[in-house]
Formats: C-alpha cells, sequence, structure tokens
C-alpha cells in the first residue's frame, strides 16, 4: 500500500513538473513573439523611413535640376538682354553714345531685367517659393519679354543690324588701309635702303 501511495506521488510530482515545463515553454515562446512582433514593427518601420527619404532625396534632387535650369535660364537672358540694353560697339569695342533702341523698348527691358535678376536671386538664395511658383514666375517673365519683343519695330532691329554692319565693314577698310600703309613704308624702306 506505501508503494502504492508513493507511485502516486511520484506521478503527481511528474505531471505537476510536466505542466510546470509546459509553462515555461508557453511563456517563453510568449515572450519571443512578441519580441519578434517588435522587431518586425521596428523594420516595418524603418523600411518605411527609408522610403520616406529616398523619396526626399528624389525631390531634392529634382529641385536642385530645376533650380540649376532656372539659374541657367535666367543668366542666359540676363545677358541677351543686356547685349539689346547696350550700345552697339564701334570703333574696336568702344560704344557709341546714341543708342537705335527706342526708349520706350529700351526702358521695358530694363524693367524685366530687373524682374530676370529678382528671379534669379529668388532661385539662388532658395527662398520659400516652390518650384511650381518659380516655373510659374519665369513663364510669365518669359510671355512678357516675347510680347514686347514682337511689339518691337522689325525696322529698329533692321537698323542696328545695318548699323552694325556698316561700322564692322569701316573697321575692316581701316585695317586693310594699315596693311597697306605698312606694306608701302617697308618697301620705301627697301628702296632707300638699296
Amino acid at each position: 500500500k506505501l508503494a502504492g501511495t508513493e507511485c502516486d506521488v511520484s506521478a503527481s510530482e511528474e505531471r505537476f513538473r510536466m505542466k510546470a515545463a509546459i509553462m515555461d515553454a508557453q511563456s517563453a515562446l510568449s515572450s519571443e513573439a512578441s519580441d519578434i512582433q517588435q522587431m518586425t514593427q521596428k523594420k516595418e518601420e524603418l523600411l518605411q523611413r527609408s522610403a520616406e527619404l529616398k523619396r526626399r532625396s528624389t525631390l531634392l534632387k529634382d529641385v536642385d535640376e530645376e533650380r540649376k535650369k532656372n539659374t541657367e535660364w535666367c543668366l542666359s537672358f540676363n545677358i541677351r538682354l543686356n547685349s539689346l540694353l547696350n550700345p552697339f560697339p564701334v570703333n574696336g569695342g568702344k560704344y557709341s553714345s546714341s543708342s537705335v533702341i527706342e526708349p520706350n523698348f529700351q526702358w521695358l527691358l530694363r524693367n524685366h531685367l530687373s524682374s530676370f535678376e529678382a528671379l534669379y536671386r529668388s532661385v539662388m538664395s532658395r527662398d520659400s517659393k516652390s518650384v511650381d511658383e518659380l516655373r510659374l514666375e519665369k513663364v510669365e517673365l518669359w510671355e512678357h519679354v516675347g510680347k514686347v519683343i514682337e511689339d518691337w519695330c522689325p525696322r529698329i532691329l533692321l537698323a542696328a543690324i545695318l548699323s552694325e554692319v556698316r561700322e564692322a565693314t569701316r573697321n575692316v577698310q581701316s585695317l586693310v588701309q594699315r596693311v597697306d600703309l605698312t606694306r608701302d613704308a617697308r618697301e620705301l624702306r627697301y628702296v632707300w635702303c638699296d
């Protein structure tokens, strides 16, 4: 009878130990599952953050490219407008005192040149204007300049070109004359030396 009681106690202890081991295993599994869930969540957050950083990087690259294009555009039209505003060169790079461009047209071009400079400063200063705002401003400004140039009398342009051609011809003739004079001087020197 005693042996049977000991056997029952031993079986109960074994069952208790097994239950305790199962509970420990379940607790460990639950803890691991929680850790895996947290790690998965962190991984997801990191993936989202990486995607956001990549998106921002692409946007910044696009903005920089647009800024570069706008800067080049402003500079190129700045140069063109400056060349229109300046009087035409004569006599080896000096400028004539009287411009063939109408004062009103010149005034309009100066205003547009100021607008170009303001737009250029906006692009370079990275102010609060968005890329779309800068693009719209650029398009509107170019439309105004285009209208001014369309309204500009073609005869004035022709007169300016003809004036420049005449001056260039005179400069060439002057150079030819100098060459002739130099050649004559050499020939005379040669005659005197003989």
